[in-house]
Order: C-alpha cells, then structure tokens, then sequence
C-alpha cells in the first residue's frame, strides 16, 4: 500500500503534466514545457507557466497557458494522479476527474518528471528543441 500522506513537489500539483497535449523542449540545461494544441506564427508551441509569470510573459509579448490550471482539452496521458491531491486539481480543472488515480503514486520531482516523459513517448510523443517552445 502505497504511502496515504506523501510530500509532493510542485510538479505534481500541475495540471497540464497529466495530458497528451504536453510537449517537452529539452535544453542542456533543463527543459521548457508547452502545449501542442497551440501554436504562434513560427510555430513554437506556446509555453506552460505558473501564476503570476503568466502576466510577465504576456508584458514580453509571449503567450502562455497556466499549467497549474490547464485548459478544457485536457485528456489524459495515463500518469495516475495521488487520491491525495486529486480533489485539489479537479476544483482547478473539472476534466482532471478523468485522470486515473493510484494511491502508490508518490513520484516526485525528477522522478515524477520522468514518469510524465515515459508516457508521453509510449504515446509517440517525441521530444522538441527548447527553442521550439516559446
């Protein structure tokens, strides 16, 4: 049985990391997400944030969708959500009710970074250039 009270990081808690929609840019230095249903006229893929960067972002002339909230084209990539925290994403978002939950999901961080990459690729999502992201 899986741990009932588990510390999660900030990752977990976002969104758009449960989609099929999520496109990962990859970088030497780290990663930048987006969402591929979106695109600008160079065709990067606009960029997932958190809060307050979002108004940042826009001020730069940069769009982006607030991952800790999502959109109304969520569907599901497969990763299981904790029962912990499912309640706390669907008041956020109500199509996060069809995201599987599993009470051993306990990931967190890189791990549950790359758990998201592992079911994303069985789907045949393959990785961008960061810059492809904006």
């Amino acid at each position: 049985m899986g741990d009932s009270n588990p510390s999660f990081t900030f990752i977990n808690y976002e969104i758009c990391m449960y989609c099929t929609n999520l496109v990962k840019g990859e970088h030497r230095d780290g990663y930048r997400y987006g969402c591929k249903l979106v695109q600008d006229e160079k065709g990067r893929y606009v960029r997932l944030t958190w809060g307050n960067e979002q108004a940042r972002l826009k001020s730069r002339g940069i769009d982006s969708i607030n991952s800790l909230v999502g959109c109304n084209n969520l569907s599901p990539n497969g990763v299981p959500v904790h029962p912990s925290i499912r309640d706390k994403l669907i008041k956020r978002n109500s199509k996060f009710k069809e995201v599987p939950v599993d009470e051993n999901t306990t990931e967190t961080s890189w791990d549950f970074d790359r758990k998201v990459t592992e079911a994303l690729e069985s789907l045949g999502m393959k990785h961008t250039s960061y810059d492809k992201i904006q």
